[in-house]
């Protein structure tokens, strides 16, 4: 069964016999459901146990290959995810594919477990036929581990009493976004090779120099940060003068060919992306600019004292 979002059930399978019809001769096959119940592979398959369990067989006479020997032909590679971190604490897709052809392939089962610890460690085996995909779900109440790598596997059918199983790389689970350390914040200053004092006003209408050195705190993530973004606005968090552009790792730069107003005020927002693609901002107070050079006053002298 296949719920609206593309979730899937676990396959119901029933073993069938075909009977010829109560009409003797030509006419039509009728299917009827066997009585008996045999396993149908090595380790104990069959559609009378309940869910989850097998049936008692004789597991020693499954043929179990290396995956590391399995032909290229007969070979699987399965993924999680397109980095090596996730940030859901619930769910993670797996899908995978044969490198060959793999014409010999009768099924495929998938499970999950803690890098380290025993295959299935999280899950029982879900058999899913000729699928190339599923989704963990934790159990209702229970989040997967932060911090934790999950290694997804799979069971490779060839037959009756041959299989093989494959290893996906481990996935982390980073569902810990970027923090902004108390007393910190992002500062526009005169130059990355001076002092680091803030600045609320410049009379250059070309350049803005950012310093965020300390701002951000990404100690409880797995991932760690693993980028900066820098854009700059004329409100807070806009990025309508100069739009967000990775500057990677450093905590300082200078930006410039900027077109910026005399009497308007900037701001700089810093965003920092952790590996697992999570992030958070931090906004400077602003720096104004002035080009207007100071006005002739008058002075009135008075005989008072």
């Amino acid at each position: 069964a296949v719920n609206g979002v593309g979730m899937r059930s676990e396959a119901l399978k029933r073993t069938l016999v075909v009977r010829r019809g109560i009409e003797s001769g030509s006419g039509a096959l009728e299917l009827e459901r066997s009585v008996a119940c045999a396993a149908h592979r090595c380790l104990g398959h069959c559609t009378c146990a309940p869910s989850g369990r097998l049936c008692e067989t004789d597991a020693t006479s499954c043929v179990v290959r290396n995956a590391s020997d399995v032909s290229l032909d007969r070979a699987v590679v399965v993924k999680t995810a397109e980095t090596n971190f996730t940030t859901s604490d619930c769910c993670v897709r797996v899908s995978w594919d044969r490198v060959g052809s793999g014409s010999d392939i009768e099924g495929f089962e998938w499970s999950v477990g803690i890098a380290g610890k025993p295959i299935g460690s999280e899950a029982s085996w879900f058999d899913v036929g000729l699928e190339k995909s599923g989704v963990y779900l934790s159990e209702r109440g229970r989040a997967l581990n932060s911090g934790a790598s999950y290694v997804f596997y799979v069971r490779t059918w060839f037959g009756a009493d041959e299989y093989a199983v494959f290893a996906s790389d481990p996935i982390v689970v980073d569902p810990v976004y970027p923090q902004v350390a108390t007393g910190k914040r992002v500062k526009e200053i005169r130059s990355l090779s001076g002092d680091s004092f803030d600045i609320d006003f410049t009379n250059l209408t070309s350049e803005i120099v950012a310093y965020w050195e300390g701002v951000f705190d990404a100690d409880e993530s797995s991932s760690g940060i693993a980028k900066y973004e820098i854009g700059i606005g004329t409100h807070r968090g806009m990025s309508d003068v100069y739009a967000f552009t990775s500057v990677g790792l450093r905590n300082g730069v200078s930006i410039s060919s900027l077109s910026l107003e005399s009497g308007r005020k900037y701001y700089t927002t810093i965003r920092a992306v952790t590996s697992a693609g999570l992030s958070w901002t931090s906004t400077s107070d602003g720096i104004s600019i002035d080009t207007e050079k100071p006005r002739r006053g008058l002075v009135i002298r008075s005989e008072e004292r």
